[in-house]
């Protein structure tokens, strides 16, 4: 009988591949260079990104506005029909952000409020506004009626008349 042995078995390494030659590593200047290249793309791409980021934010408000240029015509008509509709929906509710401008002049509200030829001009006025907001080109490309700053007085007197009875058409249950 032969004698126990004592050997001790060790489990077969496993194979990584082969090593790479001196020849073929990358020289330590080339690999300073790549990342040199690196850190300065990626700074490059943070401050482009950076400034996209603070051009869409708004000024501080205690830092003094740009000198803008007044609103044209386009934006003028623009703001007095978000006015008018802006009252409406404070008289007669939040539904009323959703109306077209052909809801809005023949709902039975708005005609028993607006004396007729208000409403006619109301609703030229909003005709307008809906061609300035959806018109395809700049503010050259818009031309107000004839009329100018007559709108502007139509839609203080319009904004006036819807405010000044705000509560008016609310009941009190109780």
């Amino acid at each position: 009988m032969n004698p126990p042995s004592h050997a001790i078995y060790v489990p077969p390494r496993p194979n990584l591949g082969p090593e790479l030659s001196s020849s073929e590593r990358l020289p330590l200047p080339t690999a300073i260079s790549v990342a040199c290249v690196l850190l300065l793309a990626s700074l490059c791409a943070w401050r482009l990104v950076s400034r996209r980021t603070r051009a869409r934010l708004p000024e501080a408000p205690g830092q003094p506005a740009a000198a803008a240029s007044p609103p044209g015509p386009r934006a003028r008509v623009i703001a007095g029909a978000e006015a008018v509709r802006s009252a409406l929906v404070d008289r007669f509710g939040s539904s009323w952000h959703a109306r077209t401008t052909e809801e809005i002049v023949v709902d039975s509200s708005v005609v028993d409020l607006l004396a007729p030829p208000m409403l006619e001009g109301l609703a030229d006025f909003l005709r307008l506004a809906d061609r300035a907001k959806f018109a395809e080109g700049a503010d050259t490309a818009f031309e107000p009626d004839v009329y100018g700053d007559l709108w502007e007085d139509l839609v203080g007197e319009v904004v006036a008349l819807l405010r000044s009875d705000a509560g008016a058409n609310t009941k009190i249950s109780g």
